[in-house]
């Protein structure tokens, strides 16, 4: 078929001899709405017409067996290395066509064989041989469907941490290299920002480990809501989270996490006035950085937030 294609698009006299004298097939050519552009002699012949019925809709010409519109049964013929036959019933006769669709340039290109038998039975059987057909095609479409569904919730359950709804380590790993050498190739500036809840342990010893999760749970969604749609927030292991922000210099993220820290300071978590507050590190991208350079600066800043008093953000 494909070289059929090629042979009908690119040899435009050999198209119109072949669409003028052939009587063997019969052979359309339609537009990428289906209409009629060119086709042999034998169709107009079929048809009883004295020219070719150009313009008029292949669905009012050609009859699905299987009572489904036109559109729909020629998608299971066409874009495909090994295409699908479909049986049609000439139009206002019982004469059938097993035709092949396929893709050209300028729209479709359908390949018709006729059938020659009429009988009955025979007519029944292959309604019923296209019906199951056509039904296999759509179970098909909604298994490949639901699979696509199914690997794009396993890939997110894969990237994300199952407490927070954040991004997890291993998924911002997989990101931060590709950051990186963008950052360096377009010599745009990104930065991180290394986060550590202060006194953390204190609270699930004091409160238990529900009033810990319920920290972690609204930490992360204060850290979501600060974030523009291009950062990426992760739950980098415990009560540690990280922001990965490009075209971002370190004061620039300075700004965003200080905005972090003194939101965390006025929310009342608990409900009884005892405040959460973090402790941040800031790193932005050199150009020697490795993977493991840029995240240690952003460690030995918050290292350094820490020494100092805690709730407070340094750059590193």
């Amino acid at each position: 078929m494909k070289q059929l294609d090629r042979l009908i698009s690119n040899n435009p006299a050999v198209t119109a001899l072949f669409l003028n004298k052939s009587t063997t097939v019969t052979v359309i050519i339609a537009d990428r709405n289906y209409r009629v552009a060119d086709c042999t002699k034998s169709l107009t012949t079929a048809l009883h017409l004295s020219e070719k019925p150009v313009g008029v809709f292949l669905g009012d010409i050609l009859f699905p067996l299987n009572d489904t519109a036109f559109e729909e049964t020629a998608v299971a013929s066409k874009g495909s290395d090994n295409p699908v036959p479909q049986i049609f019933r000439l139009a206002y006769s019982r004469v059938l066509y097993r035709c092949f669709i396929s893709d050209i340039d300028e729209g479709y290109l359908l390949f018709g064989e006729h059938i020659e038998s009429t009988d009955n039975d025979a007519l029944d059987g292959m309604t019923l041989l296209n019906n199951e057909l056509a039904n296999i095609i759509r179970e098909l479409g909604k298994k490949n469907r639901e699979l696509e569904e199914a690997n794009k919730k396993i890939t997110e359950l894969i990237r994300t941490d199952h407490l927070t709804g954040l991004a997890n380590r291993r998924y911002f790993q997989e990101r931060l290299g590709e950051a990186m050498s963008l950052a360096l190739r377009r010599n745009n500036p990104l930065s991180v920002a290394l986060a550590d809840l202060d006194f953390f342990k204190s609270v699930n010893d004091t409160w238990g480990h529900d009033s810990g999760d319920l920290v972690l749970r609204e930490f992360a969604a204060l850290v979501r809501g600060e974030c523009r749609q291009e950062d990426l927030a992760v739950r980098f292991g415990g009560e540690e989270f990280l922001i990965l922000m490009p075209q971002t210099t370190a004061e620039q993220a300075r700004v965003l996490a200080e905005r972090i820290r003194q939101r965390l300071e006025t929310l009342n978590i608990l409900g009884n006035d005892y405040r959460i507050t973090v402790s941040i590190g800031i790193a932005e991208l050199g150009s020697a950085d490795t993977q493991d350079a840029l995240l240690k600066r952003a460690d030995v800043a918050l290292y350094r937030a820490k020494e100092e008093g805690r709730n407070r953000v340094v750059i590193g």
